[in-house]
């Protein structure tokens, strides 16, 4: 009956508890206690939620620390995409976050946010800190801008231009440059486009010249507008460039 009543009324839980904490401040009088809290990874998350993820001071006992609580809290942090912590014994918490990457701003309805690497809002990030990174517009271009943004960065001749790119019906893209040409890419096979791009910056100088836009959605043809009075200089150097073996 005596057990009954032990296991019952919560005695056997408390008596645990009692004990545990009891273990918690015996290996803290010998010496594991909390005197470095080292973390890599860190640039631009926020120092006081990082601290009240861990919710640790120096001289609190490292056993009493929770290193998977403290991976699901800093993991809440808007700018965490991941998180690993530990204790090292016998005085240390390690902390290794991986931040999320700012890699556009998109315009929803009246707000503009900061979308990582895979399309998804950065609550809470300054804009204005982020004015120069690539625009996106489009309804849906946050769910295809992931696929986007890993095929144009191969071609690092056309990415680095890159001020603006639009997601057009939900199917493909155009990208306006840094210096005002307009690109049109095409629905299927984006890859080859952007590569035809790059070789043809690459071996003469196409997207830096003044021209205004460029149709690459037919896969067979290429239609550039040139600016009034541009068209036979732009003629002139085409010429050159496949006399010396190139082609776009």
């Amino acid at each position: 009956w005596l057990g009954a009543w032990f296991i019952l009324s919560g005695s056997a839980g408390k008596t645990s508890e009692w004990g545990k904490d009891k273990i918690i401040l015996a290996s803290a009088d010998m010496g594991f206690r909390v005197e470095n809290i080292l973390v890599e990874g860190r640039n631009r998350t926020d120092s006081k939620a990082l601290m009240a993820a861990i919710g640790m001071q120096k001289n609190d006992p490292l056993f009493a620390f929770d290193p998977q609580a403290a991976q699901q809290a800093l993991q809440d942090i808007n700018w965490v995409k991941d998180a690993h912590v530990e204790r090292r014994l016998p005085d240390t918490i390690y902390v290794r976050l991986q931040e999320r990457r700012p890699e556009a701003l998109w315009q929803d309805g009246k707000d503009i946010v900061v979308l990582d690497e895979s399309g998804q809002p950065i609550k809470g990030a300054d804009i204005k800190a982020f004015k120069s990174i690539l625009l996106l517009a489009g309804t849906d271009a946050p769910q295809a801008f992931q696929d986007f943004l890993n095929t144009v960065k191969i071609e690092e001749p056309v990415y680095k231009r890159i001020r603006l790119a639009t997601h057009i019906s939900g199917r493909r893209w155009d990208i306006t440059l840094k210096n005002g040409l307009k690109i049109k890419l095409p629905e299927d096979d984006m890859p080859l486009a952007l590569r035809r791009l790059a070789r043809a910056q690459e071996e003469n100088g196409l997207l830096d010249k003044d021209i205004i836009s460029i149709d690459r959605r037919d896969p067979e043809r290429l239609a550039i507008q040139t600016r009034p009075g541009q068209l036979q200089d732009y003629q002139d150097s085409l010429k050159t460039s496949v006399k010396a073996g190139n082609s776009i």
